[in-house]
């Protein structure tokens, strides 16, 4: 299984993947993974991935084009092989929470496509068009 990781800051979780279980699986051929900076696609020179809510309030919405784009990078790297065994998952805490029983649902998955959020969330036009699922790792503040 092939894990495609999108977030803002890949930098945080490369040494928690590079470590531990994970790094055990990983070398014994059991997933491979990727990360993808988001900001690698941003829409102008300063790097800006969000953007104001629409109609007013607080907060920042990650914008649609970097994290499209982000995961179109994921698509290609995953190939076409992974195409009908494909899901892409927004980690979000409107979610279902994850569970074991999910976790085997994934399993048979040739490659998942995990978004991470952040700001106040991202684009729902993005969310429509890409997501295959939205998922909760827990009850957290």
């Amino acid at each position: 299984m092939r894990f495609d990781i999108l977030s803002l800051f890949p930098e945080a979780l490369e040494p928690y993947i590079r470590s531990s279980i994970l790094k055990r699986a990983g070398d014994k051929g059991i997933f491979e993974w990727a990360l993808h900076d988001i900001r690698k696609h941003a829409v102008d020179e300063y790097g800006h991935v969000d953007d104001t809510l629409y109609g007013g309030g607080t907060g920042m919405l990650m914008l649609a084009e970097p994290l499209y784009r982000s995961w179109q990078d994921a698509v290609a790297a995953g190939g076409e092989r992974a195409k009908s065994r494909r899901r892409t998952i927004y980690l979000s805490p409107k979610g279902r929470t994850f569970t074991q029983d999910i976790a085997r649902e994934y399993a048979d998955c040739d490659q998942l496509i995990l978004i991470c959020g952040h700001y106040e969330g991202v684009d729902q036009r993005l969310i429509d068009e890409i997501v295959d699922e939205e998922l909760s790792i827990g009850d957290y503040v």
